[in-house]
């Protein structure tokens, strides 16, 4: 089940409605239900709400119909009347400006986004869910106290994991010592994506605009120490920015880090697929 704010799109960009909030059965979107933010702020149990809504009745071989990406294991499709997993997209706060980033435009929260955000979290406790997802939008480590005081304040019987989609900026030894903690103390897994689109220094300041790729490796190599490369993946979109490198990321990657790298490509340049893609699918 996915939460993230109805869109639509402006001169090629994806715009927000930050007052109406879509939730999403699967990775494809559908089925999906609207929901006023005035509305949804005033829920106090998430889960169970979830559950009054028409999504969970959904036929699966509807969904799974002309879409092969469902028979992927990573399709966030859920049982009819269980939810397993929860995607938390309502932050679009994010501390950078990356290139052709699908979100040019929309890199904070208003107060009301922030608040909802963390309002939404706090009610998918108590549910035994599988997995929470933070998240596929903005930056899950930006809020970095309020991030850490919530999961803190998890227990197994709220969630058996939490997967961060982080650009690792705003990570330090210190929050990872402590996210490490909370892990081992709650019985929680925590796994990680680290979206890095690059192999060196110079790609890295063109495509993960206002990052620091050092400080990123540094911190990926704290978060392999404290939580295994089993539970850590590097994330790669090739771009025009970084396309030379991606028969090298796999590579460097698993060498220096012991990490597999999942290779994507950027939907705002369709034709660099086609054009790359005896490289690519050489290095699959």
């Amino acid at each position: 089940m996915e939460l993230t704010y109805k869109y639509g799109f402006s001169s090629g960009k994806k715009c927000y409605l930050e007052d109406v909030i879509q939730l999403s059965r699967c990775c494809l979107l559908e089925p999906e239900w609207h929901i006023g933010y005035n509305d949804l702020i005033c829920k106090q149990d998430i889960v169970e709400y979830i559950h009054e809504l028409p999504l969970l009745s959904f036929p699966r071989e509807t969904l799974i119909s002309g879409h092969p990406i469902c028979n992927n294991s990573k399709c966030m499709l859920v049982d009819n009347n269980k939810i397993h997993t929860i995607i938390v997209g309502l932050s679009l706060a994010c501390n950078l400006k990356c290139y052709n980033c699908w979100y040019d435009g929309c890199h904070y929260d208003s107060q009301k986004k922030k608040d909802l955000y963390f309002h939404v979290l706090y009610g998918l406790k108590g549910h035994n869910l599988n997995k929470i997802v933070l998240t596929n939008k903005g930056e899950p480590f930006f809020y970095l106290k309020e991030t850490l005081n919530y999961l803190s304040s998890l227990s197994i019987n709220d969630t058996k994991e939490i997967e961060a989609v982080t650009n690792g900026n705003c990570l330090n030894k210190e929050s990872i010592n402590l996210l490490k903690s909370i892990s081992k103390e709650k019985g929680i897994k925590f796994s990680f994506v680290f979206s890095m689109d690059a192999v060196t220094e110079d790609t890295y300041r063109k495509t993960r605009i206002g990052g620091d790729f050092n400080k990123v490796l540094t911190n990926l190599s704290l978060c392999v120490d404290a939580f295994s490369p089993e539970n850590i993946l590097v994330s790669f979109t090739c771009k025009r920015t970084n396309k030379n490198e991606i028969s090298l990321v796999r590579s460097f990657y698993e060498q220096n880090f012991g990490l597999n790298t999942q290779i994507s490509f950027d939907s705002y340049e369709p034709e660099l697929q086609q054009e790359i893609k005896d490289i690519y699918f050489i290095e699959s």
